[in-house]
């Protein structure tokens, strides 16, 4: 727990949320990191569609684009639909706006654990784990912390899947072993993310 108190203090001294010029007559309030997000050090750019009524609430709020992490996306949607804009009896309430949320981590470069070439153990779907953003196939997108010895807990799953799909993606990433990069300098975190990887004839569904 203790460490975790370190990591979220670090963090909110550290945070930055930026979101594009608002409309004139709009106000929101300010974005707030979730502390998930922050304990898993998250960061991406989440777009989102709104409407407004005559009255000057706003609806309809939906994410558009994605961070690529939902407890991000949800922040976004939850914020934005707080805004207010000033009331207008002929507006077209059919008419879409749209706000842009970046959700970034200021401070020191960080270097995070990388998966140990050949330590996963493959499953029946899975059989290898990419941390590129756009792996050559198919996967589930996780994210997890990384304590002694490598091995990695708190594993979350942030794509949509059957549960024994996800079931099975947790097993596989909890099989792997991750270790910091000796040659890159940065600060060393205990937070990392990528794809376990489906084998070309596994389905998602």
């Amino acid at each position: 727990m203790k460490s975790i108190r370190r990591v979220l203090a670090l963090a909110s001294a550290l945070l930055c949320t930026s979101a594009a010029a608002l409309p004139t007559g709009m106000q929101c309030p300010a974005p707030q990191w979730p502390r998930e997000a922050l304990r898993y050090e998250l960061e991406g750019t989440t777009t989102v569609e709104y409407t407004a009524g005559k009255d000057g609430s706003v609806r309809n709020v939906r994410v558009l684009k994605s961070s690529g992490w939902r407890v991000l996306d949800a922040a976004s949607v939850q914020q934005v639909g707080q805004c207010t804009v000033r009331p207008d009896p002929a507006r077209d309430e059919s008419s879409h706006g749209f706000l842009q949320h970046v959700w970034r981590l200021e401070g020191a470069e960080r270097v995070r654990p990388l998966v140990v070439a050949g330590s996963c153990t493959p499953t029946a779907r899975f059989d290898e784990f990419s941390h590129f953003t756009r792996p050559p196939r198919e996967g589930l997108l996780v994210r997890f912390l990384v304590g002694a010895g490598g091995k990695p807990h708190g594993i979350v799953v942030d794509t949509s899947a059957p549960p024994d799909l996800v079931a099975e993606a947790v097993a596989f990433v909890a099989s792997c072993q991750f270790a910091h990069p000796p040659e890159l300098p940065g600060m060393r975190t205990d937070t990392g993310y990528g794809r376990a990887l489906l084998r070309p004839s596994s389905p998602t569904r």
